[in-house]
């Protein structure tokens, strides 16, 4: 009977943790989204790093712009 009560648990415990979770939505203000735009227009980018930096600018930009 514990047995079966502990590997139950076990098993909830498992589906838990393998289950996948529900994407949350994050919101930026604007003044945060000010302050990384800031952050990123002071960084040095090389090679693939600016594509991504070109990126992410422009969807914080569009962020902001909402």
């Amino acid at each position: 009977m514990f047995k079966k009560l502990v590997m139950g648990l076990v098993d909830r415990v498992q589906a838990q943790q393998t289950a996948p979770k529900a994407a949350t939505k994050t919101v930026l203000t604007d003044k945060e989204v000010d302050f990384i735009l800031n952050k990123l227009r002071t960084a040095t980018f090389l090679g693939e790093e600016f594509e991504q930096f070109y990126n992410i600018w422009v969807k914080l930009t569009e962020m902001k712009g909402k």
